[in-house]
């Protein structure tokens, strides 16, 4: 199947619109809300995180199974739609119920947490959610991507637009009402002249094989997301409700930082997976290894260097926020080098060893919660977590490369600098350096110029790249 570039490129644009609107979004939230309030809503959408995973993966399993070859209208493909939506709804009405039963009956997970209140439409949206990312992920193989386009673009402007009207406490009512009548759109559309037929359907081999793919590919997903989202955790349980804003908030805003990189890469995975899989003459897949390392790893520090930068800007409009600068720029720098790996992974993935890069997560998760239980234990300042988490991503970081040299080579001597050149420690290390001392801003600049003149030849190719990429062509999906 092809997939024109014109067409990437129009759906690359519209999700750059939507990271837009919803960084603007956290923007105004965060400031309408204020450090306390915006701590509420902080806990209330970490705990709608960790609710997603009821959906046991079904998602993930969908798109494998449906992309193995099947006849798009085979009755096989259609069974595998409708048992995987029918679960899915299942799992999200039983969510729901339980979240009920728990605040009904007084459990204290639940009538103890803080913005209980609001626990109800948080599973309910939570399941939405988990019912549109099921469609999304179906539309994504029949490379319908018009809809999911709609469905982004229709979330990201109801949710901001709500921001205007709304303050404090209010403004979490409004927008957790956004986000639920946006997904009700959202699936309504997918549902509408849909290119397969929709109806309840239950199968026991077909459930049993489902949940035998998604509960390991949910794991795999999860303990990636947990290296992000285990620091907000140690947070919400040891810190007080205000430094939980602080927190998510430098959170919020690393985390969307690489998104523009990241939406390239969502679309070519599959083609850098074809490219990177067992049987590829090992010297053309280090040459695709390379040459992704040096456009994604260049374009990636440079998006977070001069983000590190323009903090100051940021920040002078939010000036109640100051206390999280140091913070945000350890967790940019923590973003950088998940991102980074990216190369790495997508070899792992091609051999189908996502066992073993999802033992390292865990591994990651473990020494990130480790370090940042005794920051909350010494009751160190908020940075300290952080930087936990900067620790955890940066032996992530060596682990991965560790075991991509190993896919590679069928050994496991190498030299450290092969895994992370020094010149790149070299410049983290100043950006580290001026976040705990207090001169960031003078150092920041410094690491910049020193990454610009001995990566120059990097960066004139990565432009070079980009502007060939632009003519027009077709690329195979």
């Amino acid at each position: 199947m092809k997939l024109h570039i014109k067409s990437v490129l129009l759906f690359t644009a519209n999700r750059y619109v939507c990271y837009a609107m919803n960084f603007v979004r956290g923007i105004l939230i965060a400031k309408f809300m204020g450090p306390y309030i915006y701590g509420v809503w902080s806990l209330l959408t970490l705990l709608q995180s960790y609710m997603i995973y009821s959906g046991f993966g079904l998602q993930f399993a969908t798109s494998i199974e449906l992309s193995t070859g099947l006849v798009p209208e085979s009755s096989t493909h259609n069974k595998i739609i409708n048992v995987a939506f029918t679960l899915t709804l299942l799992l999200s009405f039983f969510l729901c119920i339980l979240t009920w039963g728990g605040i009904h009956y007084g459990s204290p997970i639940f009538v103890n947490s803080t913005g209980q209140e609001y626990l109800l439409m948080l599973a309910f949206i939570a399941g939405l959610y988990n019912i549109q990312s099921l469609l999304i992920n179906v539309y994504r193989v029949y490379r319908k991507l018009s809809k999911i386009a709609f469905s982004e673009i229709t979330t990201a402007l109801i949710s901001l637009l709500v921001v205007f009207f709304f303050k404090d406490r209010a403004l979490i009512w409004a927008s957790l009402v956004s986000m639920m009548m946006s997904m009700i759109i959202g699936i309504s559309v997918f549902m509408i002249n849909s290119p397969f037929t929709i109806k309840l359907s239950l199968d026991a081999r077909v459930c049993s094989k489902l949940l035998s793919i998604g509960i390991p590919l949910l794991i795999y997903n999860s303990s990636f997301i947990l290296i992000t989202m285990i620091g907000r955790t140690i947070i919400g349980l040891y810190y007080p409700i205000e430094i939980m804003g602080y927190y998510s908030f430098a959170n919020a805003i690393s985390s969307t930082s690489v998104l523009a990189v990241d939406a390239i890469a969502w679309i070519f995975f599959p083609t850098i997976l074809s490219k990177t899989h067992e049987g590829v003459n090992n010297e053309l897949v280090l040459a695709a290894l390379n040459k992704i390392k040096v456009l994604y790893i260049t374009a990636v520090t440079i998006i977070i260097l001069i983000i590190i930068i323009m903090l100051p800007v940021l920040l002078n409009f939010l000036p109640i926020y100051k206390p999280a600068q140091e913070t945000l720029t350890v967790l940019l720098l923590s973003q950088a080098l998940l991102s980074i790996s990216f190369a790495d992974n997508c070899l792992a993935l091609a051999r189908k060893k996502q066992v073993i890069i999802t033992a390292i997560s865990l591994l990651t998760v473990g020494i990130i919660s480790g370090l940042s239980m005794i920051a909350a234990v010494q009751k160190l300042d908020f940075l300290w977590v952080a930087v936990s988490v900067f620790i955890g991503t940066f032996v992530y970081n060596i682990l991965q490369g560790y075991f991509g040299y190993y896919l590679l080579n069928k050994s496991w001597k190498v030299d450290i600098k092969e895994l992370q050149p020094w010149r790149n420690v070299f410049v983290i290390l100043i950006v580290l350096s001026g976040a705990l001392s207090g001169h960031s801003q003078l150092l920041n600049v410094v690491a910049l110029m020193i990454f610009t003149l001995i990566k120059r030849r990097q960066i004139k190719e990565l432009y070079v790249y980009g502007i060939t990429k632009l003519r027009p062509t077709e690329i195979k999906a």
